[in-house]
């Protein structure tokens, strides 16, 4: 089968909401399995009676019996004529007396924005925050959303906008002459069912009268009886110069729309250069033609319906939040509404309120309520954990009632923490085989008075503010995945279906990897403090490597532009974040006004401190070192971290890397050793190589007799990893390979092993002691997040976080620890500011 929109259907069928109708009725969806769906949805209003109103039937086939032209372009047929004069008189025949017929909602909207252009002279549109017209080239430009714009697909120069129901910035903005028109939902739709005020949408009338200005309402969804009336305009007596219809004008039967303006707007330019081929068509005229005469017929009682069942709604939804006010907000007005769900107990869990935040949740809800109630809505996605609700207009009370019904035990299920109930429909749960709803669990397993506090209360120490951060996550494994669980799931899942939930969430990840804000925390020390967020995709490495590299640049964009939208003011890359920035490097240029660490320094340096923590005093001069995955930033650094200690050293990389190896390893360890300020052990290879460098022009041998002088004073490079393990003494792991590879079974007993990879390097063994390599002990013993990312206790946490971490209590103004190839001296100075703003490198012979 060829692929129609991959992306849509491979998440609706992930999430469960992906439907098979056989066929359709009112609102019944009468599905493939024999059950059926009410339908709350209405193609997004574009369904005004329900499916397949008995009177559109009949109106098509009377219009097929009698043999009609359909297109007669350039001729205009009479339907069409009389579907735009019943249309306007519908509305206002005063005011109105011009109509252009389109074939669908953003077309509507280019033609208008065209036609406004022609009659000003002018080029700037002026629109509404979070307004959204469609997603054509100028439909979305006007649209002041950002959810579906991307560069290169909408004009930046010519659009501005102002929030809904700003009368100032209205003001402000339309006073200066320079926009062809001003353009608004009475109603935001995709922005959140956000209604604007009579009085902004009378003095932005007004306003556009004065200068000149097209003003324009985008009424494709509000209009034809939404509200309950033909549409806001006239509902609320507010007649702008231009109104835009779609949507419901084509019954839910045929794709039409038709913007109707002022005679003062017409320009005969416009009627020479515009035109549309299948626009003017009988059909669809015919059908719109009996949309208006059913709506607008007292005897159907339309709009009547709408407005007693709008304050009906409005009554169970104040029953509703009246119960559950910490759980669910709503707006909108009449049938054109969004909910959203949010559990505040829920912001320190960072998959929870990473799903709450990114509005994936919203899916999940949706499945959910697809499968237990037979309701099929979708998410609201300009705002987060949303969904909308637009039901066809000639629905009844108890519709209602089950709507409400159903959204009560959502808001049960949140307030009692029972996401293994919502999760569980993803892997096939059926809620019946899980404890009894009024059975509530913690959303964390760890007490509250462990976790940091969001934000730093200022009132509680006189401390100096440290730079607001970011730190950059993703499921590094489906085992840290697992981690993030909230209580509910991991007491009421088993180990197999704890596993086949992470790799359905890492499936989804697959198909939508956008990141958000998963937690926010706080951390001080004795002088500073600093409020920070961790910014989670569920992506995993394997499928973050797999990314070519414009997609890799694309989601470290998204990174950094929820950081700035969050107001972070620094950076740092966990994880495959690092890997996939080159280091920090392929981001530095667009980062604004960021400052970026990639966390290396400090991973490598804490790692080279806990496993001196072990040898103590001891004499290493004899003892081999061996560094897996050297030619990486972590690498290089523990390198010439554990030079200073260990005389032998053996780096290990894949067969043929061996030049690359001694190519790019020999001029760094000169370097480190050149300008280190660490103390060199006697014996040490730095002790060694000091002293050849004191003795010796290397700058002026050739290449090959300086690998033969750096095996003479103990640096070697082997591609089979067990023969180096044979003779190791002490181990750092640090790859990018993104699983288990490396085998203990070689290691002599006696051998200090860190793996300072996530996921780890090392293949798990219970009978030898592997060291976490890269863990820092933090100023406060508490968890970031209820998870902590790691599974270490309160107090310990990983490297790259406290580098980054230690920096926004620093204030630093530069990017540190960037590229592949972190100066030595530069790594100890981060190591130097993490000590002195209370970091620790874990002392194992302590723990």
């Amino acid at each position: 089968m060829y692929k129609i929109n991959e992306y849509r259907q491979n998440l609706l069928n992930k999430f469960k909401i992906s439907l098979n109708p056989q066929s359709a009725k009112d609102n019944i969806f009468y599905l493939s399995n024999g059950q059926i769906a009410y339908d709350y949805l209405a193609q997004y209003g574009a369904v005004p009676f329900g499916h397949n109103p008995e009177f559109l039937k009949e109106a098509i086939q009377n219009y097929f019996s009698s043999n009609q032209a359909n297109f007669i372009q350039p001729n205009i047929h009479p339907k069409v004529e009389e579907f735009a004069t019943t249309l306007i008189e519908s509305v206002n025949s005063n005011l109105y007396s011009r109509c252009i017929t389109t074939n669908s909602g953003a077309e509507t909207v280019e033609a208008a924005l065209k036609l406004a252009r022609i009659k000003t002279g002018r080029r700037k549109v002026l629109g509404i925050f979070k307004g959204f017209h469609g997603k054509t080239f100028a439909a979305l430009s006007a649209s002041g959303s950002n959810r579906f714009k991307m560069p290169y697909i909408h004009d930046s120069d010519s659009y501005e906008y102002v929030n809904l129901n700003d009368t100032d910035a209205l003001i402000n903005k339309l006073s200066t002459n320079e926009f062809a028109a001003f353009i608004v939902e009475p109603v935001l739709g995709e922005g959140g069912m956000l209604p604007a005020t009579c009085e902004f949408l009378k003095l932005a009338v007004e306003l556009c009268e004065k200068h000149g200005t097209m003003s324009i309402f985008d009424e494709i969804q509000t209009g034809l009886g939404r509200l309950g009336d033909i549409c806001a305009a006239k509902k609320y007596k507010i007649f702008p110069d231009c109104i835009l219809f779609s949507k419901a004008l084509g019954g839910g039967i045929v794709p039409i729309g038709a913007v109707i303006y002022k005679e003062q707007f017409y320009d005969f330019n416009f009627d020479k250069k515009h035109s549309s081929t299948f626009a003017n068509n009988s059909l669809s005229a015919t059908i719109a033609l009996n949309v208006i005469n059913h709506l607008d017929n007292p005897d159907n009682k339309i709009y009547e319906n709408v407005n007693n069942l709008s304050k009906y709604l409005d009554e169970c939804i104040r029953n509703l939040t009246d119960q559950h006010s910490d759980i669910i907000k709503f707006t909108g007005q009449g049938l054109m509404r969004a909910f959203e769900f949010y559990n505040k107990e829920a912001q320190q869990n960072i998959l929870i309120n990473f799903c709450q935040n990114n509005g994936s949740l919203a899916y999940i809800i949706c499945g959910f309520l697809l499968k237990n109630h037979n309701i099929f809505v979708m998410p609201l996605l300009s705002q987060p954990c949303s969904i909308r609700f637009e039901p066809p207009l000639n629905i009844n009370s108890h519709d209602i009632d089950r709507f409400i019904n159903a959204l009560e035990e959502i808001c049960k299920i949140i307030k009692n923490g029972r996401y293994d109930v919502l999760f569980g429909n993803l892997i096939d749960i059926d809620k019946d085989s899980l404890p009894d709803l009024i059975i509530s669990f913690p959303v964390s397993y760890v007490d509250n008075t462990k976790i940091a506090e969001i934000n730093y209360k200022t009132e509680d120490k006189n401390l100096n503010a440290g730079k607001t951060f970011a730190f950059f996550i993703h499921a590094t494994s489906a085992e840290d995945l697992v981690n993030t669980f909230p209580y509910s799931i991991k007491q009421n899942f088993n180990d197999n279906q704890l596993r086949q939930l992470a790799d359905e969430i890492l499936d989804i990840a697959r198909i939508d990897y956008s990141p958000d804000v998963g937690a926010f925390f706080s951390v001080y020390n004795d002088k500073t403090y600093a409020n920070g967020m961790f910014i989670f995709s569920p992506l995993s490495p394997k499928d973050m490597m797999r990314l070519n590299e414009k997609e890799k640049l694309d989601l470290m964009l998204e990174y950094l532009q929820v950081a700035e939208e969050n107001g972070a003011e620094l950076v740092g890359l966990g994880a495959y974040t690092s890997v996939i920035a080159n280091g920090g490097t392929s981001i530095l240029p667009h980062a604004n006004n960021l400052t970026v660490t990639n966390g290396n320094s400090l991973t490598a340096l804490s790692t080279v401190e806990s496993l001196f923590s072990l040898i103590e005093d001891k004499n290493v001069e004899d003892a081999c070192a061996v560094i897996v995955g050297a030619r990486g930033s972590v690498g290089k650094i523990a390198v010439s971290g554990v030079a200073h200690k260990y005389g032998n050293l053996i780096l290990v990389g894949r067969p043929g890397s061996e030049l690359k190896i001694q190519q790019e390893i020999i001029p760094y360890l000169i370097q480190s050793c050149l300008t280190t300020d660490y103390q060199i052990s006697k014996n040490s290879f730095f002790d060694k190589l000091s002293s050849y460098l004191s003795t010796t022009d290397y700058k002026k041998i050739n290449f090959d007799k300086l690998v033969d002088d750096f095996l003479e004073l103990g640096l070697s490079v082997e591609v089979d990893y067990q023969i180096a393990f044979s003779k190791a003494d002490a181990v750092i792991s640090a790859t990018s390979e993104g699983k288990g590879f490396l085998n203990t079974k070689y290691l002599k007993k006696s051998a200090l092993v860190f793996d300072a990879a996530r996921p780890f390097d090392f293949v798990n063994d219970d009978d030898f002691k592997i060291y976490e390599g890269g863990l820092v002990r933090q100023p406060n013993e508490v968890f970031y997040s209820d998870c902590n990312m790691v599974k270490a206790p309160a107090g310990i946490n990983l490297a790259c976080l406290s580098e980054t971490i230690a920096l926004a209590l620093d204030n630093t103004e530069e990017h540190q620890s960037i590229g592949k190839s972190i100066d030595f001296k530069k790594a100890s100075n981060i190591l130097n500011v993490a000590k002195k703003q209370g970091f620790k490198s874990v002392n194992y012979n302590l723990e």
